[in-house]
């Protein structure tokens, strides 16, 4: 049986250093909660938070978020919590694979940490949206041959889907409704 360099990449995920993947945890999470409260028009301080967010149109410190995004806040918290998650926001880059395409989100995904992959997508070419929503705009397609990583919690019938190439180059990513794919794909990892 022949293994795909993909697929042994994707075997090699765990074994990155416990540095590495908490450093890429972490500022996903920073990420994503701060991403929720700029949509309430919360008015950021740090330089992080003023390098990645548009303070334009911010509101001021205490905004108000719906129970939904109030659940999605304290989630995300415990979770940086319990990762002890230290990100420099006196920094004004965060490395985020994905932080163009996230910019452009309606919804923003949550981190999970089980991690899997579709390597080498042979079903048709699959739309991905800004959001968990057929409502949402088109940001991104998946192609034949491209792999896919999952690393998100599903909202749904929806994930949110980083693409790569073939040398693991990031093509795109957003939001993709399993209930209008049937996904197959060369190999799985994960």
């Amino acid at each position: 049986m022949r293994i795909s360099p993909i697929a042994l990449a994707l075997v090699a995920l765990p074994l990155m250093t416990a540095a590495a993947q908490a450093d890429e945890r972490c500022n996903d999470l920073w990420f994503t909660r701060n991403a929720i409260i700029n949509q309430a028009g919360y008015c950021f301080g740090s330089p992080l938070g003023k390098a990645l967010f548009d303070n334009s149109d911010c509101k001021g410190k205490s905004v108000t978020l719906s129970p939904e995004a109030q659940h999605q806040v304290a989630q995300i918290k415990e979770m940086e919590k319990q990762a002890q998650c230290r990100v420099n926001s006196s920094a004004t880059t965060l490395d985020l694979q994905d932080l163009a395409q996230r910019r452009q989100l309606w919804h923003f995904p949550i981190w999970d940490d089980y991690e899997s992959a579709c390597i080498g997508w042979l079903s048709a070419p699959a739309t991905l949206r800004a959001g968990h929503s057929p409502d949402a705009p088109v940001i991104g397609q998946i192609q034949v041959g491209d792999t896919v990583r999952y690393g998100h919690m599903v909202w749904g019938n929806w994930s949110y889907a980083m693409i790569f190439d073939g040398s693991w180059t990031l093509k795109t990513a957003g939001w993709l409704d399993f209930d209008q794919v049937d996904e197959a794909c060369e190999d799985f990892a994960g």
